[in-house]
């Protein structure tokens, strides 16, 4: 009864007093008591909203979508990387639950989306290369109506550009990640071999090198992902690393410059770099 007699200058101090008052009491409880807290105020909100209307729900969901926007229009770059973080967080644990917790009817209703969405998917991906196959049909058959008879030449300005509708932006992505897989990077280790003056292993100064494998002295080519050994991997197999059959004359052409590692056959073309690899 008081409170629809208040005016809206008594509402705000209020509302303002409530709210002071429910962060002291918040910040003096103890975590089993927020969790409770927590629980009692989720369950009060589930049962307002299950009973009020539809223009009712979407108001509450507007008032809270420009209240959201406020907040985070004034939050700080930390404060909103925090935020994302914990949203990220309590999504993932929502999404394990509701894998763990749900029924086999939702389970199935959820695979049936699933392959729902996927399906529309892969059919606007088709529609959309159809199309563009469509289009450049009609530009190349266009050209062909339109092309003079030979004995009148060819004008350059009514050649059509069929290239442009090629798709190349990926594949030079692609080949320039190729290209610098020889690149060094700042993290591997430049030293110069005493017993060669003029020589450096690898090659100091220079921006690429090639790839070779510490085991077996051989270039690796092709695209796959250039992998690193570990020295302590290389120690664990030294054994199989070793072969005292061989002249010491050879054996010296497969030393490399780590002390540790001078008594196996190792290549010392390979690359190394700061992590021992």
């Amino acid at each position: 009864m008081n409170r629809a007699n208040e005016t809206s200058e008594e509402t705000k101090k209020r509302r303002q007093m409530d709210a002071e008052r429910a962060n002291i009491n918040r910040a003096n409880e103890s975590p089993e008591k927020g969790n409770q807290r927590r629980q009692m105020e989720a369950e009060r909100a589930n049962i307002n909203r299950a009973n009020e209307s539809p223009e009712k729900g979407n108001e509450r969901r507007q008032m809270d979508a420009e209240r959201a926007n406020i907040k985070r229009a004034n939050e700080s770059p930390e404060k909103g990387n925090e935020r994302k973080e914990t949203c990220a967080k309590r999504m993932k644990v929502n999404r394990f639950n509701n894998r763990v917790n749900q029924s086999p009817e939702k389970a199935k209703e959820l695979k049936e989306k699933s392959a729902e969405r996927a399906r529309k998917y892969r059919l606007n991906k088709k529609a959309f290369q159809e199309a563009r196959k469509e289009r450049m049909r009609k530009q190349v058959m266009r050209s062909v109506n339109q092309a003079p008879p030979p004995d009148q030449g060819i004008n350059p300005e009514d050649v059509p550009n069929i290239s442009q509708y090629v798709e190349t932006r990926e594949s030079i992505i692609l080949a320039y990640e190729h290209l610098m897989k020889t690149e060094l990077k700042a993290n591997e280790k430049f030293e110069v071999a005493p017993s060669r003056p003029g020589i450096n292993f690898p090659l100091a100064g220079m921006c690429h090198q090639a790839n070779v494998c510490v085991c077996c002295d051989r270039f690796i080519t092709g695209t796959s992902e250039i992998k690193w050994i570990n020295k302590t991997v290389l120690l664990i197999h030294e054994k199989r690393l070793q072969d005292s059959d061989l002249s010491c004359l050879l054996q010296n052409c497969y030393n490399v410059l780590d002390p540790g590692l001078q008594h196996c056959l190792l290549s010392p073309r390979a690359r190394v770099n700061a992590n021992d690899e």
